[in-house]
């Protein structure tokens, strides 16, 4: 007797190794898709951190915000704004970076136990990473980063949150900024 088709039972399991197939090719994509997009942000970080130290190197103080967002920043538009946060002492047009010491402003990292904090921040500049979601905020003269269940809505009140801290966060500080304008080479 010759068979010339497939039973039911043939069927469902081509069907189902077809469907475990095209599954696993889409978790695949997603975590391809990710890390595509933290691959992305990392490297608008560091385009804008170098952008914010060139103008140091032409400016002898810090951009504001308005000038690192419509100058600077690697990102245009209202798509994954950069988060950018400057003392603003160093920021002032007429101060020099190399004249100072200390500065006003600092980051505080609450996703980690203990709490870590750097003071003499310079400036910060943040990406909300593969979520979109901003995560870092200026409030007062400190930069907060929050843990998973903290984030501060419209910069002032802390509501639960589901996903977990994920922004990429570069700061630099006053000693590290100085160092790369070669404030020791300038006279006072």
């Amino acid at each position: 007797m010759k068979r010339q088709a497939f039973t039911l039972i043939e069927l469902a399991i081509s069907l189902t190794i077809i469907g475990l197939m095209i599954g696993g090719s889409f978790q695949a994509t997603k975590a391809l898709r990710e890390r595509t997009k933290i691959a992305e942000a990392k490297e608008q970080i560091k385009a804008a951190t170098d952008a914010v130290m060139g103008y140091v190197m032409l400016w002898p103080n810090l951009p504001s915000n308005q000038e690192f967002q419509t100058q600077l920043s690697p990102v245009t538009g209202s798509v994954n704004p950069l988060f950018y946060a400057a003392d603003t002492t160093l920021s002032t047009q007429d101060n020099d970076i190399c004249a100072f010491n200390t500065t006003n402003l600092s980051m505080v990292d609450n996703s980690v136990s203990p709490v870590i904090t750097i003071s003499n921040v310079a400036f910060v500049v943040a990406h909300a990473s593969a979520n979109y979601n901003m995560q870092t905020a200026l409030i007062a003269n400190e930069v907060h980063i929050y843990a998973p269940s903290e984030k501060v809505d419209d910069n002032t009140t802390p509501v639960n949150i589901v996903e977990l801290y994920d922004d990429i966060v570069k700061s630099v500080t006053l000693a590290e900024l100085q160092q790369s304008v070669n404030c020791s080479d300038k006279p006072f």
